[in-house]
């Protein structure tokens, strides 16, 4: 299907979503903005480093897959034991 006239975000959309799920989402949102937070998509993949990490992936492997630093990786997973941590002993901090 051939749609014309639009934006080069709304034709990157298009050509990531297809037509049938383009036209949804144009259905569904007609008439509103839409913001996509860096933040969000960041928040995604720290959850999916750590279920692979709980998985019994290394840092090493996760750092190749998700192409960051073995650093970067270690530092997803730590922050998220810290947090853990203060919520089940908020005595020690």
């Amino acid at each position: 299907m051939e749609i014309n006239n639009l934006s080069a975000d709304m034709s990157d959309l298009k050509d990531i979503t297809g037509d049938e799920i383009f036209l949804k989402i144009c259905r569904h949102f007609e008439g509103t903005s839409i913001y996509f937070s860096k933040g969000i998509t960041r928040d995604i993949q720290k959850q999916l480093i750590l279920a692979d990490y709980d998985k019994g992936m290394s840092y090493k492997d996760l750092a190749k897959k998700y192409n960051y630093s073995e650093v970067w990786i270690r530092e997803v997973c730590n922050n998220l034991f810290k947090r853990e941590d203060k919520l089940l002993f908020p005595e020690l901090y």
